[in-house]
């Protein structure tokens, strides 16, 4: 019957430098030119180690008498002979050679991040995430000087950006890092596109938060826009992040990515709460200010402001009462 077998080639750090796929027996590894797989290893010996199959079909490797010897690598052992599985590994000099039948599974092929296209062009390319990184920068000044009340040089305000773009630079570059150790591609504009858009579209979210609970005079709806706005940003950055960080499915980093989402808005929302426990009996109305051209519902007048007001007065003497009469 025939056999058949396909021998890896590693170097010392157990990576494939070559595939021999063998179908005559016995096979001989070694220097020499004389044998069926020439190994480039100074401590190979001219002739070192012959692989065959017995009566029975098993395979088996055997040391020719060399000065270093065979190896069986797990456990790290010298042995004379070897028999061998698909998927055995063995080490002979400073090279390990490891042994598969061709029927043997393999892996499911990794998902290409970088499949060919205008999209995958532009989003990975470095004036994308420049263009990101300005209109960032321009939206978080224009904001900061909206906001302001005192007097800002524009380059006291630009200044004031530093700190944020030395974030995005060190966000960007761990993901970069994380990218290249897994994927062996850094996609340092992709990941710096996604933190600019964040701190971007973010800053924008925070803006029409605001501008929203003016409108209708919706006590706290800027909050909660801000936090479901925030997190559904959160998800969709580190989603892009694993996608090109990680081979995880599409599905996989969805999930990862939406419950970093939900517990940092658990997280902020439990903060809120905490910090304004003792608050509650305190009144609650917006104190966000913006030109009155925004407000969409008309404003509380004075009178019906007083009456609600004494109304609050009274109902806090009625709660003070049992207090008293102790």
């Amino acid at each position: 019957m025939e056999k058949t077998v396909v021998i890896e080639i590693l170097d010392r750090f157990g990576k494939v430098r070559a595939f021999h796929r063998v179908e005559k027996f016995p096979c001989t590894l070694g220097r020499g030119y004389d044998n069926d797989i020439i190994l480039d290893d100074r401590y190979v010996a001219a002739h070192h180690l012959r692989l065959d199959f017995d009566e029975q079909g098993r395979l088996f490797a055997t040391d020719l008498d060399s000065e270093n010897g065979l190896y069986a690598v797990h456990p790290l052992k010298r042995v004379d002979s070897l028999w061998l599985k698909s998927g055995s590994r063995l080490r002979i000099g400073h090279t390990e050679v490891q042994v598969y039948f061709p029927d043997h599974p393999v892996p499911e092929a990794i998902l290409e991040r970088g499949k060919p296209g205008i999209a995958m062009l532009l989003l990975t390319s470095w004036p994308i995430m420049l263009l990101t990184w300005i209109l960032a920068s321009v939206v978080l000044t224009l904001d900061m000087g909206l906001e302001a009340t005192n007097t800002y040089e524009l380059g006291e305000l630009l200044f004031e950006q530093l700190p944020v773009l030395v974030f995005m630079t060190i966000w960007a570059g761990a993901w970069a890092i994380a990218s290249k150790l897994v994927t062996h591609r850094f996609y340092y504009a992709w990941h710096g596109a996604l933190i600019g858009a964040l701190v971007l579209f973010s800053t924008l979210l925070d803006t029409v938060a605001e501008y929203l609970e003016f409108a209708f005079l919706a006590n706290n709806l800027a909050l909660h826009v801000s936090l479901i706005g925030s997190g559904l940003l959160l998800a969709a950055l580190i989603y892009g992040h694993l996608r090109y960080s990680t081979t995880l499915s599409h599905s996989k980093a969805l999930r990862a990515g939406g419950l970093v989402a939900l517990g940092f808005s658990l997280l902020i929302y439990a903060s809120n709460w905490y910090l304004n426990r003792d608050a509650a009996m305190s009144p609650n109305y917006s104190s966000i200010l913006k030109p009155p051209a925004w407000a969409l519902r008309s404003a509380v007048d004075v009178d019906t402001f007083f009456a609600s007001a004494e109304a609050l007065r009274d109902g806090v003497d009625e709660r003070r009462k049992p207090d008293t009469e102790h």
